[in-house]
């Protein structure tokens, strides 16, 4: 009894008693909780109101799809980079989470009175006008980008970052299982009470939702403390100038053909879950769903998904997160393949849908510390935000086609087939990975190759 009371985790210069490690998973899943609140809310909300003012299904997938793609591509390699070299007192990750935070805040109200300045900019423009909701369009253009911009940064790249540099390794598992949990939380209370009523109360949707994030979230950056990084291995501050750091970066980044290995097998899996995301929104109007019961489902998807996370944690950090993503992956497909064929009614299309979101969630869930595991933890932000340079360029290239595709006749359910197509691909490169992973020593005895 006397070695379990005084047990303790370590991360980094970091060590923690049992109290101290319950405090920071408290502040992190807390953090987490006001951020998946804000990433639930916003594309959807975001989407009611592109259809609201007659955007195509092209420009749907554009700003949805390609856009996000393009500030990834531009802006989160230079925050990465600069954060893995940053020092200062408050930590390497904390001071561009602090930065980015209220930008994402501020961005969110901009984008909910986003209807009305494009009012404004109709009547300012006169004859030069484009029209009345080509403004408004334009207006939800320009706030959702900088909304995605910090977005990318915090929630893509440094958050989890962070999580990284923190969190004692042997619990990255478990961590991430709670943190599904409480994300999920957010989902649930959102598509259960909020979602319904969506199309009318955008405004105080998007604002509160800001507002909950901005607060939430500056309070977990005080309350974090990050470690020293000037242990033997720690890199260097980033010096030399733009063109000197952008020849690091891509030396570092993409001279590994097993790190573009885990890059491909990990973003074909993002875009086997991309299509079906993109437009379920519209597939279950198109099948006669209301709102209401969209929203509710997807609150029971989200029930399922936390009822199963901690326990893909548990697992994950057992069998190896690599492991639970080839299994999930199988059945992923094969259920996206199934929709692609059958999903033609309200009922079915739930079925489908059901299945979509709960294996996808799953495989977030139980392989959320795969990139910890795999990449360096020296450059585990720039490995993170390469592997998003992949990410950007695939997504820019197949938004639009698909959203072209859908506004030529296809019915939304040929989403699923791209699916899965793209869910067979994805399996085919992780089973190839999976070989490579074990000559680097396997889940017993694996060793990062630099």
């Amino acid at each position: 009894m006397a070695d379990a009371a005084v047990r303790s985790w370590k991360a980094g210069s970091l060590q923690y008693s049992r109290r101290g490690l319950v405090s920071l998973f408290s502040w992190l899943l807390w953090g987490d909780f006001t951020l998946f609140i804000m990433a639930r809310a916003v594309p959807p909300v975001f989407q009611l109101l592109l259809k609201k003012f007659e955007a195509s299904n092209t420009l749907v997938a554009f700003l949805t799809g390609s856009l996000p793609a393009i500030i990834g591509l531009t802006i989160v390699p230079i925050v990465s980079y600069q954060s893995d070299r940053h020092r200062g007192k408050r930590g390497r990750r904390i001071p561009y989470l602090l930065f980015f935070t209220p930008v994402a805040m501020l961005a969110l109200v901009g984008l909910a009175f986003s209807p009305g300045l494009g009012a404004g900019l109709h009547a300012l423009l006169g004859r030069h006008s484009p029209g009345l909701n080509p403004s408004i369009l334009l207006c939800l253009g320009v706030g959702y980008g900088v909304y995605q911009m910090a977005m990318a940064v915090v929630a893509a790249a440094l958050f989890h970052a962070l999580i990284n540099d923190v969190v004692p390794r042997e619990l990255l598992g478990r961590f991430y299982g709670l943190f599904r949990a409480f994300g999920l939380l957010a989902a649930m209370i959102f598509f259960y009470w909020g979602f319904g009523q969506a199309d009318v109360y955008f405004r105080a949707i998007l604002i509160g939702a800001g507002l909950l994030y901005g607060s939430g979230f500056t309070i977990m950056c005080f309350k974090v403390k990050e470690g020293a990084v000037h242990a033997p291995g720690a890199l260097a501050p980033a010096a030399g100038g733009f063109l000197r750091a952008a020849r690091v970066y891509l030396r570092d980044g993409f001279r590994r053909p097993y790190y573009l290995l885990i890059f491909l097998a990990i973003n074909l899996t993002w875009l086997a879950f991309f299509p079906a995301n993109l437009f379920n929104l519209y597939f279950a109007q198109s099948v006669g769903l209301s709102l209401g019961a969209f929203g509710r489902i997807s609150a029971l998807t989200s029930l399922i998904s936390f009822g199963l996370s901690y326990g893909l944690g548990s697992l994950a950090d057992r069998f190896h997160p690599l492991r639970m993503h080839l299994v999930i992956l199988f059945l992923y497909a094969l259920a996206v393949g199934w929709g692609s064929l059958f999903a033609r009614t309200a009922t079915t299309f739930a079925i489908a849908f059901i299945a979509h979101e709960v294996l996808s969630g799953m495989w977030m869930t139980a392989t959320a510390s795969v990139t910890q595991r795999l990449f360096p933890q020296a450059k585990f932000a720039q490995y993170v935000s390469a592997m998003g340079i992949f990410a950007a360029g695939l997504t820019m290239v197949i938004s639009p086609p698909i959203g072209g595709m859908l506004d030529r006749g296809y019915s939304y359910r040929s989403t699923y087939g791209v699916s899965c197509g793209f869910a067979v691909l994805a399996l085919a490169t992780s089973a190839w990975l999976y070989r490579k992973f074990r000559q680097y020593g396997g889940p017993d005895h694996y060793a990062a190759p630099e």
